[in-house]
């Protein structure tokens, strides 16, 4: 009776071999459009939910579920392996700067708790997104002092962003990206000027939203082409690096993603994450030291704080 009970559940759910590979591979490798790139970028939290259940199925003797989860777990993670193997720049040379990357949620209103945080990192450079008037009044109230020079465009749509810098802004300006606003300035860091793309790309919530970020991408790597020195990109950029719109732009760009590409930005949920959204990218001759994420109280992503290295 036992062993026909324990073959009973060894045999049970033979699709389940199938189906959750054949779903994972749909997932993972198939086309890079709307709505599936949105599935995509949950990879990583995908990955150790079928882990989860393959455990589960194990003491359950459900071998046939087991194997299906197993694979598929697999086959969501190779994305996120292989853009792990970008290149990376490492250095073992103290940090020419620092800079923060910060999207406060427009909606917050944990203004004084935000300033807080900013404040706690002491970078060189703050970069922050979604800033409508009450944000700018907060923020410039709030970090004047450490940060005299600024460079903001607010905006109520989710698309404002500021600039806070220690030191000069040189050619600072405000720029069209594809249909969203973009800051651009120049810092002069050790003799060496390094172009500063502060950005927040276009959320890919529908098929036109998902065209208007790929062609922001192709304009940045135009920009990064174009530039005369060093460049660095920071902003939320609403893509994770296996998206394929990143990986043009790394091929296109030789681009640097840092040491820990895979740092979960968003959705920010008990001073955690799933997926990263927010970046700091910089030129070859850029080192990237040090990355670590934090909490901003009352948004909906973590910040993010790296310290960077310029010159061979």
């Amino acid at each position: 009776m036992r062993e026909r009970e324990a073959h009973s559940h060894v045999s049970r759910f033979p699709w389940l071999a199938v189906a959750l590979p054949a779903c994972s591979l749909l997932v993972a490798l198939g086309p890079d459009g709307f709505p599936l790139i949105t599935i995509r970028a949950f990879l990583i939290p995908g990955a150790a939910l079928l882990l989860m259940a393959g455990v589960l199925a194990a003491m359950r003797w459900r071998t046939w579920a087991v194997d299906g989860a197993v694979l598929a777990a697999l086959i969501c993670s190779a994305p996120v392996f292989l853009a792990t193997l970008r290149p990376v720049h490492r250095v073992n040379r103290p940090p020419s700067f620092s800079v923060t990357q910060m999207n406060v949620h427009q909606a917050n209103t944990s203004f004084a708790g935000a300033v807080a945080a900013a404040r706690a990192n002491t970078a060189d450079l703050l970069s922050v997104q979604e800033v409508d008037a009450r944000w700018n009044a907060a923020l410039v109230e709030g970090l004047s002092d450490l940060y005299p020079y600024q460079l903001v465009r607010i905006g109520d749509d989710n698309y404002g962003l500021a600039l806070f810098s220690r030191s000069p802004l040189e050619d600072a300006s405000v720029f069209d990206l594809s249909g969203l606003p973009a800051l651009r300035t120049t810092v002069l860091v050790n003799s060496e000027r390094v172009l500063v793309l502060a950005v927040h790309l276009r959320s890919p919530e529908s098929s036109s939203d998902l065209d208007q970020r790929n062609s922001q991408w192709a304009a940045l790597a135009d920009l990064v082409n174009n530039a005369s020195g060093p460049v660095t990109v920071i902003g939320d950029l609403n893509t994770v690096p296996w998206d394929d719109a990143a990986r043009r732009f790394n091929a296109s760009t030789s681009m640097t993603w840092g040491p820990c590409p895979l740092a979960a930005t968003w959705p920010s949920i008990g001073g955690t994450a799933l997926i990263p959204l927010d970046h700091v990218l910089v030129s070859p001759s850029i080192g990237i030291l040090r990355p670590h994420t934090f909490f901003i109280p009352g948004s909906d992503h973590l910040g993010l704080f790296a310290s960077i290295v310029i010159g061979p």
